[in-house]
């Protein structure tokens, strides 16, 4: 179920302490004047939304970004990074098992000019409206996914970890880890790696780490060094899985009901 608030000056307290960072877009100094989110909303340290709806993703990771407002199940791992405009596909309703898919039988229509409602009520000649919700699955976005500008989204679908989805591409169906896809619809243009160094990262699963503990690791590495030098850093006790307590719902409720 999705939540809105007003923005108050305790809810931004509570997410610069938790170093979660919720910004109006072109104002990158000034926290949006309503926030959304999900009921389920877990956002994880150092995560960035930047957009004018002030729409918070049901889950986000470690310093992963997302500059649009994507439907507030949406679901970001970590290290990963949403460029401005990309969109879930359009939500309007329009039931395709009644006689007519216009609003004219609806009587929950969304922001239109002159509702059924109203037509109903002035005229009320005994056709019925009814409700209708049309049920829209999650995105679900992995780990260390760069998804460009523009890009559209089917609902329901996974863009796997690594993954690269090119700027104006419209994503119809999964996106297989580690593939760069671009077009209408997306289709699979390569690899950003050989299928056995993919093998070895989604084993390796680096992203459960906080890149800080990369001791030794230049950014740069070749990923076939790269991969080498994790693994020594993993395999000697170096390193350990990050887990920090994320920002909640309930932890933003809280705030709100102080009086």
């Amino acid at each position: 179920m999705a939540l809105k608030y007003g923005m108050n000056d305790r809810i931004e307290r509570l997410f610069s302490d938790r170093h979660v960072y919720l910004q109006h877009y072109g104002q990158r100094n000034r926290a949006p004047s309503v926030i959304q989110f999900n009921e389920r909303l877990q956002a994880e340290p150092y995560s960035l939304v930047l957009n004018g709806g002030g729409i918070m993703p049901e889950r986000i990771g470690l310093s992963s970004y997302i500059l649009t407002a994507l439907p507030d199940t949406t679901r970001i791992g970590r290290y990963s990074s949403v460029a401005v405009g990309a969109a879930a596909f359009a939500e309007a309703p329009h039931p395709q098992q009644r006689f007519s898919t216009s609003p004219i039988t609806l009587d929950n229509p969304s922001e239109l000019a002159v509702s059924p409602a109203k037509v109903e009520a002035e005229h009320n000649d005994g056709f019925k409206l009814v409700s209708y919700f049309e049920p829209r699955p999650p995105i679900f976005i992995g780990n260390d996914v760069w998804i460009g500008q523009d890009v559209l989204i089917k609902p329901g679908t996974t863009i796997g970890d690594g993954a690269i989805v090119g700027q104006r591409s419209v994503v119809t169906k999964d996106v297989q880890p580690y593939a760069v896809v671009a077009g209408v619809p997306a289709v699979t243009r390569r690899q950003r790696f050989s299928d056995q160094v993919v093998a070895v990262l989604l084993e390796l699963k680096w992203w459960n780490y906080a890149y800080w503990q990369f001791k030794g690791i230049n950014a740069d590495d070749p990923i076939e060094i790269f991969v080498e030098k994790f693994q020594q850093l993993r395999d000697s006790g170096q390193i350990a899985p990050y887990h920090p307590e994320p920002l909640t719902a309930s932890e933003i409720i809280a705030v709100c009901d102080l009086a």
